[in-house]
């Protein structure tokens, strides 16, 4: 290829954006030493920088989008455990109350029985 010749940007030569961008960077040089209009070759690097950087942007957006999906998913495991326990806890009290009050109850209805005092005969 000499000084002169128009470089092919074929994508399976530039596979990447960088070296496309380096091509066209290539490109614009050697039309501006020939004294050829490269409005065009800056045309098409402000595209490709444009296009790179919104695809920068989507891909943080995307690393974003599943940190804060992460997140929301701990935080509601935790929500999740907490609740148990909770349930747990109020189960475990509403048991044990309900324990002390059938035993005192059962303890005042037979103290107030008047219930003649067992003996040996009675047996």
């Amino acid at each position: 290829m000499d000084k002169f010749s128009i470089p092919t940007l074929d994508n399976a030569d530039l596979p990447t954006p960088e070296l496309r961008k380096q091509r066209l960077e290539a490109f614009l040089c050697q039309k501006a030493e020939a004294g050829q209009d490269t409005t065009q070759c800056i045309s098409a690097l402000f595209y490709l920088q444009y296009t790179t950087i919104l695809q920068e942007r989507h891909k943080a957006l995307i690393e974003q989008s599943k940190a804060a999906h992460k997140l929301s998913m701990q935080q509601a495991n935790e929500q999740s455990a907490f609740s148990s326990l909770q349930r747990v806890c109020i189960t475990a009290f509403a048991i044990l109350g309900l324990t002390i009050f059938t035993g005192s109850t059962l303890k005042w209805s037979l103290s107030s029985a008047n219930l003649p005092p067992v003996t040996e005969h009675q047996k």
